[in-house]
């Protein structure tokens, strides 16, 4: 439970290709080497931390093999899904709908057409300071942040939006204009290992049956993504 979210998701692949398209054409490779590499740098270095007693003992029970039958597996497949339906679908649509009013109203509870203005655009301009030392600092960075802990997917929708980007080349320009390349690659190293979405944080308190523990766990998470990229910020500025 502590060392799965360290790995990078499916989800935040179209994060790696945006930025890594806009930003590093020619160090591609290189550049997602380096985040892959850096959550199994850290993966390896908390499990060690976190040894356990080598003497406890291992027991794996074996199923029972038996032939495939379609109808056990499609009625098996459509409980699952369900379950997985009712239980996480409804946290993400609860806090989808949370950030699209934050993304439309004011304090006034008035529509906004200029995301600045919204409610999220201004929480997201106080929260600069707090970011600005780990080199995220522009208001829509930090509102896709926020927007990401319901799924990393909608980080790239988020800035899409708030960069008022309706294609492939205004969405390029509109990053180009927010951040460099040294933002960039803060950005997508703090993405890669900050606190994970609604839906791992609902399975890990389902697992660990405990909300101090998974508030612990979140919160430290995104403590080492905050050092981390706060280090990685300050090298890059001084190589500058």
């Amino acid at each position: 439970i502590r060392l799965i979210p360290m790995i990078s998701c499916s989800a935040k692949i179209p994060i790696y290709n945006l930025f890594v398209f806009v930003f590093f054409k020619e160090k591609a490779g290189f550049v997602f080497l380096f985040i892959y590499g850096l959550g199994l740098f850290l993966l390896i270095i908390v499990s060690l931390l976190n040894k356990e007693d080598e003497n406890i003992p291992y027991v794996l029970e074996l199923p029972v093999y038996r032939f495939l039958s379609w109808h056990s597996l499609l009625k098996n497949m459509i409980l699952k899904s369900k379950e997985f339906i009712k239980k996480v679908t409804g946290l993400v649509f609860l806090f989808s709908m949370i950030i699209w009013f934050l993304e439309h109203f004011n304090l006034s509870l008035q529509w906004v057409d200029d995301y600045q203005m919204s409610l999220l655009g201004q929480l997201c301009q106080r929260l600069i300071f707090i970011f600005k030392p780990i080199g995220i600092d522009d208001y829509r960075l930090i509102a896709a942040l926020i927007a990401g802990i319901s799924g990393k997917e909608l980080i790239v929708t988020t800035l899409s939006l708030l960069t008022q980007s309706y294609h492939d080349f205004t969405i390029h320009s509109g990053l180009l204009s927010i951040c460099s390349s040294l933002n960039a690659l803060c950005f997508l190293v703090f993405v890669s290992l900050y606190c994970p979405c609604i839906v791992a944080i609902a399975t890990m308190k389902k697992e660990l049956k405990s909300t101090k523990d998974t508030i612990f766990l979140v919160v430290f998470q995104t403590v080492m993504a905050y050092t981390l990229t706060m280090i990685i910020y300050m090298l890059g500025s001084m190589l500058k």
